[in-house]
This record gives structure tokens, C-alpha cells and sequence, in this order.
């Protein structure tokens, strides 16, 4: 009985040690979490019963060994118990430390740093805050997705064609997912400080929406920086916007009066997720030059709401 026990508690520390190099690596999730648990009371267990069998095998002993040597467990519990005080208090500063490091260590966010370190600072401190809070890395990275929509109109201007056409079509796939999903949603993704909140779009949209939509926000800010393009003719911009507007309220007629985040019920949130939807798809339908020159001008305008 006792080699199993013994052999129970070796298997349960090898785990342990194995999780841990786990969540070291990929970060700490709440499954991760009461996994470890989970293993620690069988750890723990496992070794309680084997030490009371050994105890009340090897009784005196165990209690004439420890007479002999009692200044040198004495020792060892005191270093110990040091060590538990000190691993404590320093270990959030560390994964602290580790979270900057791993954040700085992205090409995307360590080149922002050099061009746009006030934005810079701003992401790392909401990144810093959730891999504090128990968030994976990943989780993280796509909490950004919000701050970047908040900063791209700056950007937006002087991006690459390539990067806005890109940003214009990852646009309405996810405004395509998230009026499926939940027009609600739909919405609080276009008026963000209006309605909702970010965690209700993050609820209803797919793990690769975002990480796509994260992708395509990085390529306009970097190709405006690396590459600066000159910034989109106005007078051109409304000559290719009116035709659209005009099919826009040819179809939902006074509705369009809802673009404005307007919207008081979620009959009307929906419409609103539908026509700008429509909106897109317009733009994304002339020749690529002339979609870029529209989409630069449109969010570059007005930052907030994103539909504009």
C-alpha cells in the first residue's frame, strides 16, 4: 500500500511540475487553475496517508531521529518558510515583469513603441492588467482590438490601399457574423461607447474574427508608418459616397436617420446593423483605388461611431 501511495504521489508531482511549466509558458486560464488544484489535493493526499503509515510503522524511530537532529529541521523549515514569504510577495511582480517583456517582444507592439510610444504605453498597461488578472496571452492581444480601433483613424489617412481594403472587407465579415449572432451586439461593435459593452460583442464573435480583425487594424497602423500614402481627396471621396448614400436611402429611406447611433430599441439596432452593413458592401463593390479612397476618408472623419 505504501509503494503505491508512494508512486500516486511522485505521478501527481510530475504533473504538477509539467502544468506548471505549462501555464509558465502559455498562461494561467481558470481551468488551468483548478486543474492544479485538483492535482494539489491528490498531491497532498496522497502524501498525508503515506506519511501517517510511515509514521505509525516507524513511530520512535522517526521521533529519536529527529531528537538528535532537531537544529538542522529547524533550519530547513525556517529557509522554507522564507522562501513560501519570498516566492509570495515577488511572484505577481515577476509575472508583471514577464507580461511587459512578452508584450515588448511582439514585432507589431515593439515597433510601436519607437513611433507611437503614448499608444504604446496605453496598450501595454490594459495588457499588462488582464495577464495580471488570470487572462491568457492570447486573450489579451485580442482584448487590444478596441483600444486599436480607437487609435486607426489617426493612422487610417496615409495607410496602404492594401491594408485598408483589407480592413474594409474584415469589416463586414464581422459585421455579417455579429448581426447573425446577435444584432445587439452588431450594434455595441459600432457604438461602442453607446450602447453595450465589449464584452458582449467579444461574447458573439469567433476566436478568428478577432484575431483577424487585430491582424488587419496592425497593417494599416504599420504601412502608415513604414509607408505613409498621401492623404485621400475629399471632393473625390463625397463624389463616390453620394451614389451610395443615395441607394442606401433608396432602399431604408428615413431610417438612414438612425446611422447616427440613434437607435432606442432593438428593432431599430438591428436596422442599423443592416444598413451599415449595406453601407460596406457598397464601398466594397467599387474598383479597389476608389474603395480605399472612400474608406480613408469615411474613418478618418469621424473616429467614433466605427460604422461612420
Amino acid at each position: 500500500m505504501r509503494k503505491f501511495l508512494l508512486v500516486v504521489w511522485l505521478v501527481s508531482l510530475t504533473a504538477m511540475l509539467f502544468l506548471f511549466g505549462y501555464i509558465r509558458l502559455h498562461g494561467v486560464t481558470p481551468d488551468r487553475t483548478d486543474l492544479a488544484g485538483y492535482i494539489g489535493m491528490v498531491l497532498g493526499g496522497s502524501f498525508a496517508v503515506w506519511a501517517g503509515m510511515m509514521w505509525k510503522a516507524k513511530r520512535q524511530a522517526i521521533i529519536a531521529h529527529l531528537s538528535e537532529r532537531r537544529g538542522f529541521y529547524v533550519v530547513i523549515s525556517l529557509i522554507l518558510f522564507f522562501v513560501i514569504v519570498l516566492v509570495t510577495h515577488f511572484a505577481p511582480g515577476i509575472r508583471i515583469w514577464e507580461a511587459k517583456r512578452e508584450f515588448r517582444a511582439s514585432p507589431f507592439f515593439g515597433e510601436l513603441s519607437a513611433y507611437d510610444p503614448i499608444a504604446y504605453q496605453r496598450f501595454e498597461s490594459q495588457y499588462v492588467e488582464i495577464i495580471r488578472s488570470g487572462g491568457t496571452q492570447q486573450k489579451a492581444y485580442l482584448n487590444l482590438v478596441d483600444e486599436l480601433m480607437m487609435v486607426m483613424p489617426k493612422y487610417m489617412p496615409k495607410a496602404s490601399d492594401e491594408s485598408v481594403l483589407a480592413f474594409g472587407r474584415q469589416m463586414v465579415a464581422s459585421l455579417e457574423e455579429l448581426g447573425r449572432a446577435n444584432s445587439d451586439a452588431c450594434y455595441s461593435f459600432l457604438f461602442p461607447h453607446k450602447f453595450g459593452d465589449s464584452q458582449l460583442v467579444k461574447k458573439n464573435m469567433s476566436l478568428q474574427s478577432g484575431e483577424k480583425t487585430l491582424q488587419v487594424l496592425q497593417g494599416i497602423i504599420v504601412s502608415a508608418v513604414k509607408n505613409p500614402q498621401p492623404a485621400p481627396d475629399e471632393k473625390k471621396a463625397d463624389e463616390l459616397l453620394q451614389p451610395i448614400l443615395r441607394n442606401v436611402i433608396g432602399t431604408y429611406g428615413s431610417d438612414v436617420k438612425l446611422f447616427g447611433g440613434t437607435a432606442i430599441n432593438g428593432p431599430e439596432r438591428k436596422k442599423v446593423c443592416e444598413m451599415v452593413t449595406e453601407f460596406h458592401r457598397e464601398i466594397q463593390s467599387l474598383p479597389p483605388a476608389e474603395a480605399s479612397t472612400v474608406l480613408r476618408s469615411v474613418f478618418s472623419l469621424k473616429p467614433e461611431p466605427q460604422g461612420q
